[in-house]
């Protein structure tokens, strides 16, 4: 699904303004004027390209250093679609066990730092802008939810909650330190 709108402003010219990717977008992209658009942010690279030979269906596609990143989808910028449409697509993704339900994902573009920050369970990283790469793992809770305030500016994020709804679907985000910790603690002993 790509969100599209028109805009006035723009002799109402139809734009890619999908805020909701984890993707570097930071205006609306011009998809039908400027062919040769990409969206960037250090290392990430986003290009929507038009299918020759077939009028309004695009292609979206991811690039990470260099290496495509997920698989390519198009999207037909001709066909429009009302919210009901997507409704068993949203109850499908809100099921445990669906690929958002099983893991603790937070993403921020910080432009005026130059930097986005990104934590994925007990991992955390901050990317430059210059392509520079930062990453550590989170012990506890109490580190997630110190994170989620200082570097996202989220201090009241229900992190906790999260956490035990997780663990009680089977998810340990924590468990894999736990192991690497008591295997650390036992290699000291001996």
């Amino acid at each position: 699904m790509g969100i599209l709108v028109r805009l006035l402003e723009l002799g109402n010219e139809q734009v890619y303004v999908d805020c909701g990717a984890a993707a570097p977008f930071f205006s609306p992209v011009r998809f039908e004027t400027d062919v040769n658009h990409a969206s960037s942010f250090g290392a990430d690279k986003i290009l929507i390209r038009a299918l020759p030979r077939e009028h309004g269906r695009y292609v979206y596609s991811r690039c990470v250093n260099g290496e495509p990143s997920g698989e390519p989808w198009e999207f037909n910028a001709n066909s429009s679609s009302e919210l009901d449409d997507f409704q068993p697509l949203i109850e499908g993704a809100n099921k445990p066990g669906a690929s958002f339900m099983t893991f603790l994902h937070c993403q921020l573009w910080q432009l005026g730092k130059s930097r986005s920050v990104s934590l994925v369970n007990n991992s955390f990283g901050i990317r430059s802008a210059d392509g520079g790469l930062v990453k550590r793992k989170l012990r506890t809770v109490e580190d997630i939810e110190q994170v989620l305030s200082e570097e996202f500016g989220l201090p009241r994020l229900p992190v906790r909650s999260a956490i035990e709804i997780l663990h009680e679907l089977g998810v340990d985000i924590l468990m894999l330190i736990r192991c690497k910790t008591l295997t650390c603690t036992c290699s000291n002993r001996s």
